[in-house]
């Protein structure tokens, strides 16, 4: 069962991480001002993209366009970007890391800059990992890159280069309106709300084609139904292979999806009941011809974190795949003889690791889940082993999501 899962998980890994995200309409301009519509590949990029996925119309073939083949490239309704060489300040943020230089460190880049506010004044966004810089433009003068830089004085004291207050103050119209300066943070939402209360303020404020703050959607389900166990031990010598049973298993998780990528990277945490009973008759130990009845009594709590991959069919459908590691928050294992009248009781938590696939419709949801071996008696017992290991099946409906 062990090997067959995993063949299938190997499988189904390859399908979903090789299947495409979905194209939408979109255009971009090349490096001779041409403009070319078609299909792009919406990755819904964390970091500025160095090139796009782009075919002419839905049948054609997808070709890759470098950064420098584009000047910028639109999503229509859903993003714009455009081809910038900029001075990016690298400096971080970590105050155990903090620069000594009040100025900024710059490196020059050319890089595909999103725009998130667009009009009279026109405010991009850089982002590479967590490292985020904005930069404006006004009309005919050049590309600006707004100046925040915290930085480390007297070896323990922080302060904060706040130049782009000083910068922004070149944008003015009815002061009333405008968002106070004194008061903005070197934030996307923020910054947004300033750059389109200015182009309103204009009265020539373009179509936002990108959300002030992206947030982590968090998803709480119930979940029930089956696992199926199988239990090994090795006591005074003899080995004993229990049979495999089916129990029921319930549980509920908390799961986190990533503001990236369309949402098809999560986080889960979960809880669910462990449970198995077994009885089998064998040798007392090794070559004896006295026949033992030898039984095994197992519960536990088990807790699982992990990481999720989506696969969108269509609105309502995906495919999923996790990977995680299970550990037991309560425990009791139980290997007894019946002829003997030996007990070896363990209630030290074991873990493991657990792959995970399923498939999601709307709110319900279907998972199997193989869980690897864990090893009870070994952990209080030196000459002693056990093997459990399950496969789970269950059925999950979502009941909150925000």
């Amino acid at each position: 069962m062990k090997y067959l899962f995993i063949y299938i998980f190997l499988f189904a890994n390859l399908f979903i991480l090789s299947a495409q995200n979905t194209f939408k309409e979109g255009s971009y301009i090349d490096n001779s001002g041409t403009k070319i519509s078609g299909q792009i590949l919406n990755i819904d990029w964390l970091n500025n993209p160095s090139s796009i996925t782009f075919k002419v119309s839905i049948t054609a073939k997808e070709e890759e366009i470098g950064l420098d083949q584009i000047q910028s490239f639109e999503l229509t309704g859903i993003s714009r970007y455009e081809r910038h060489t900029i001075q990016v300040d690298h400096s971080l943020n970590d105050i155990n890391t903090l620069s000594i230089q009040r100025a900024p460190e710059f490196k020059e880049e050319t890089v595909l800059l999103q725009i998130i506010a667009d009009g009279a004044a026109t405010l991009y966004e850089y982002s590479n990992n967590s490292l985020f810089r904005y930069y404006y433009k006004i009309e005919s003068q050049p590309l600006t890159g707004l100046i925040y830089k915290r930085y480390a004085v007297d070896g323990n004291k922080v302060q904060t280069n706040n130049r782009f207050k000083q910068q922004l103050t070149i944008l003015s119209c009815d002061k009333e309106k405008l968002p106070k300066i004194d008061n903005l943070r070197y934030r996307k939402g923020p910054l947004m709300e300033f750059f389109n209360t200015y182009n309103d303020c204009k009265g020539n404020r373009m179509v936002s084609l990108s959300k002030a703050k992206k947030t982590t959607e968090i998803n709480i389900k119930v979940f029930g139904g089956i696992s199926s166990s199988q239990v090994s031990t090795l006591v005074r010598t003899a080995i004993t292979n229990f049979p495999n049973k089916v129990n029921p298993t319930f549980g509920i998780e908390v799961e986190g999806l990533l503001p990236f990528n369309n949402k098809k990277w999560g986080l889960f945490a979960s809880f669910n009941s462990l449970k198995y009973n077994g009885e089998k008759e064998g040798p007392l130990f090794v070559g004896s011809s006295v026949v033992d009845t030898k039984t095994v009594d197992y519960s536990a709590t088990n807790m699982s974190i992990g990481a999720r991959h989506y696969m969108f069919i269509n609105s309502d459908q995906k495919l999923f795949l996790d990977v995680g590691y299970g550990f037991e928050v309560v425990s009791s294992f139980k290997a007894s003889s019946y002829i003997t009248n030996d007990e070896l009781s363990v209630k030290t938590p074991a873990s493991s690791i657990q792959l995970g696939i399923g498939y999601a419709y709307k709110r319900l949801s279907l998972e199997a889940r193989y869980i690897f071996e864990r090893n009870h008696l070994r952990q209080s017992f030196l000459l002693d082993n056990s093997e459990y290991t399950a496969f789970m099946l269950t059925l999950g409906y979502k009941f909150l999501s925000f």
